[in-house]
């Protein structure tokens, strides 16, 4: 059995995954709320537990989750304490000499412009705009020095979920936008590239060595590419896989995807 540990409110995640894509794990994936673990709720031992949406703990509820991570008896995808949040990833990324920009906390001020500002924590719900000059950083915000990774005016954003020790190709979204959401360019030509990329997995063996360093075996990595090397933007712990219900001509890549993390949860559960 596979525990999925996360905030009630964003459990939609893997129950979609579960009802959808994912129907392989049906009755292999049980959903442990973090508020009734904190209330006292126990787990039972010898399954697999996957902690995940760190990103929306607040740190005091992280540091109480580690005596019960401490305490499991089985397998454990990412840990409370350990696993690098987004300042942090990001931090370590660049002194690591992966990333070739860098961030920076609340009350430093950026050494090269222009940057943009998004949440510490959480998610990002407003699009962030480009800084030219900035003072110090705000509270509750982190400064992100822009780097332009556009191929002749086009970005590339990919997504390539961890699992365990195994890297999963997610999709590659297209977009003329610095800030890229979704797929917004969807001819012919980028639908095979983003097969291929699904099919081949250039960029495992350096994702895998990301995920070390972040002590992160279970979320999706985003990241693109600047000179041929990887630059992360986040690893999200707690990933929407698309809706089944949506119909965006890309059924093959969620197909094949799909069938990666399906095998990759089984795997190690």
């Amino acid at each position: 059995m596979i525990y999925y540990l996360v905030t009630r409110a964003h459990a939609y995640t893997v129950a979609a995954f579960v009802q959808g894509w994912g129907k392989a794990l049906a009755g292999r994936v049980l959903v442990a709320p973090y508020d009734a673990l904190l209330a006292g709720q126990q787990l039972p031992s010898g399954g697999t537990y996957v902690f995940s949406d760190l990103d929306r703990l607040t740190p005091q509820e992280r540091e109480r989750l580690g005596p019960i991570h401490d305490g499991l008896q089985g397998r454990v995808l990412n840990d409370p304490r350990r696993s690098l949040l987004r300042f942090e990833l990001l931090r370590s990324l660049h002194e690591a000499g992966v990333n070739a920009f860098n961030s920076y906390r609340p009350g430093e001020t950026p050494a090269r412009f222009p940057v943009f500002l998004r949440a510490e924590s959480g998610f990002l719900k407003v699009a962030p705009q480009l800084h030219d000059s900035l003072p110090h950083v705000p509270d509750g915000q982190i400064a992100i020095e822009f780097c332009d990774t556009a191929d002749d005016g086009v970005y590339r954003k990919y997504g390539a979920y961890v699992v365990g020790e195994r890297i999963v190709p997610r999709h590659v979204f297209f977009s003329r936008e610095w800030l890229v959401k979704g797929s917004d360019l969807r001819d012919p030509g980028y639908l095979t590239e983003e097969l291929n990329y699904i099919r081949g997995n250039p960029h495992a063996t350096s994702l895998l060595e990301v995920c070390r360093l972040a002590h992160i075996q279970w979320g999706r990595i985003d990241y693109s590419l600047l000179g041929g090397r990887i630059q992360v933007w986040e690893i999200n712990t707690n990933p929407l896989f698309v809706l089944p219900s949506i119909e965006d001509g890309r059924g093959e890549v969620h197909r094949v995807a799909a069938r990666g993390v399906v095998e990759g949860l089984l795997a190690v559960g």
